[in-house]
């Protein structure tokens, strides 16, 4: 809504980022939009395509953003989005089953940071208790500050 070109990259089974971004059609500026559910595909794809976004790039005429929705669980999509991103933003919730993932995502932040460099990796609540200062958002931000993978990032002011 910013007014960037962005490509919008489903690697999620569930398909809910390309429903989403469909369902914005006619809205400007558009969102490009594919689905590599199998993690091949989607680095492949995505590989393929880096020699036309530098030819794009020279004529200013690229994505300003690709965003891979690559799903919350172990998947051949999201070990291949660790590989293409620089950026890792994990969203959930104030739960301790939740947080405990964070252990698992971060062994693979390790695995993917060990066949390329500098993947910068956030996490942040999602469905956070109202008020900053709630036990369960306190305790989540001490739990993410353990996995040293992750910069936590709070919940903005006012959003809940």
């Amino acid at each position: 809504m910013a007014g960037r070109d962005v490509w919008l990259i489903d690697g999620d089974r569930q398909g809910t980022a390309a429903i989403a971004a469909r369902a914005e059609v006619g809205r400007q500026p558009g969102i490009a939009c594919a689905q590599y559910a199998d993690g091949p595909a989607l680095l492949g794809q995505v590989q393929q395509q880096r020699d036309k976004w530098q030819d794009m790039a020279r004529h200013g005429k690229t994505w300003q953003d690709i965003v891979i929705d690559a799903g919350g669980r172990d998947s051949t999509a999201l070990r291949a989005a660790l590989i293409l991103s620089d950026v890792l933003l994990v969203l959930f919730a104030p739960r301790f089953y939740d947080v405990w993932v964070l252990d698992d995502i971060a062994a693979l932040v390790d695995e993917a940071n060990s066949v390329r460099d500098g993947l910068r990796c956030f996490a942040m609540v999602n469905q956070a208790d109202p008020g900053e200062h709630s036990a369960d958002n306190i305790e989540t931000a001490v739990a993410v500050a353990e996995v040293p993978q992750f910069t936590y990032l709070p919940a903005p002011q006012g959003i809940q």
